[in-house]
């Protein structure tokens, strides 16, 4: 179990993120509806099911995981001083919360370090994105509202091999994504997305490209950032009206993203390299808002 999956499937109210047990891929889905976080087998050609869920956190909502797969932290919306970090031991069967903490309030967004020492929150009440030690679930530092202009918050990613995060956010006409420096966790550039609200964001494992998904559009973006700030949208998707979380495999070759088609939530599969639609695959109807 020494594999991450680097599935950041996660959208306003859920999150999923898988890892690789055994032969299978096993998701970690948070439901809002239920509070509580479902473990979801995930065998290639097969479609996937829900095990039995951890239960013992409420208003669940950004789930993120170490790259060795032994431990996923989850953020609930629970203001101080109740418990609002917590951190679960993959490596349990069932598996298991093993420490709590009051961290961030109302965190939307969780992204780890390519090293595993520090997750990057991003918290909706206060509109900064905290820096969280991840051994001890403390805060580090906070980068405040104000380096990032009117806009407000929505979703962030970090690159797995430069020193930097991306920042999504909302407008009143556009949105832009600010990039932040993780040596000194300031904001360094920024640029504008045609869309005013991003939702959620994933770059490749080559650090090369980085995909947007919106809350009022039902686009995915793409920018190759080694060539500039041109947004380009995926073409061929069969008519999706919303588009929520989205992920990328290890080896880069494909995105997934979660997304609705008629009154069905699906898994749209996209190939990286020609940036087009390849299929869909249906959601468990369990997981009631994915």
């Amino acid at each position: 179990m020494k594999h991450l999956r680097a599935w950041i499937l996660l959208t306003v109210l859920t999150a999923s993120t898988s890892f690789l047990l055994g032969g299978t891929w096993q998701a970690l889905v948070t439901d809002p509806v239920t509070n509580q976080v479902f473990p979801i087998n995930v065998t290639p050609g097969q479609s996937p099911t829900p095990e039995t869920p951890v239960n013992g956190i409420t208003y669940v909502r950004p789930v993120v995981i170490s790259s060795d797969a032994s431990k996923a932290i989850v953020g609930n919306l629970s203001p101080a001083p109740a418990e609002n970090l917590f951190s679960l031991d993959l490596t349990a069967n069932p598996i298991s919360v093993t420490s709590t903490s009051i961290g961030l309030t109302g965190p939307s967004n969780f992204a780890i370090s390519p090293d595993d020492t520090k997750m990057y929150g991003l918290v909706t009440s206060g509109q900064t994105v905290d820096v969280i030690q991840v051994s001890t679930l403390s805060l580090l530092t906070t980068i405040p509202r104000t380096e990032f202009g009117a806009y407000d918050l929505t979703c962030l990613a970090l690159s797995p091999n430069n020193p930097e995060g991306y920042v999504g956010t909302s407008g009143t006409t556009d949105c832009k994504i600010f990039i932040i420096d993780t040596n000194t966790n300031h904001v360094k550039s920024d640029f504008t997305l045609p869309n005013s609200n991003s939702l959620f964001l994933s770059v490749t494992p080559d650090g090369k490209e980085l995909y947007i998904s919106y809350f009022d559009s039902p686009d995915l973006s793409y920018v190759i950032l080694n060539e500039g700030t041109t947004v380009n949208n995926i073409t061929g998707l069969p008519s999706p009206t919303e588009t929520h979380g989205i992920a990328i495999t290890p080896d880069g070759s494909t995105l997934f993203a979660i997304q609705m088609v008629g009154s069905d939530w699906v898994l749209t599969k996209v190939d990286i390299a020609t940036h087009a639609y390849v299929t869909q695959y249906p959601i468990p109807s369990s997981i009631s808002y994915p």
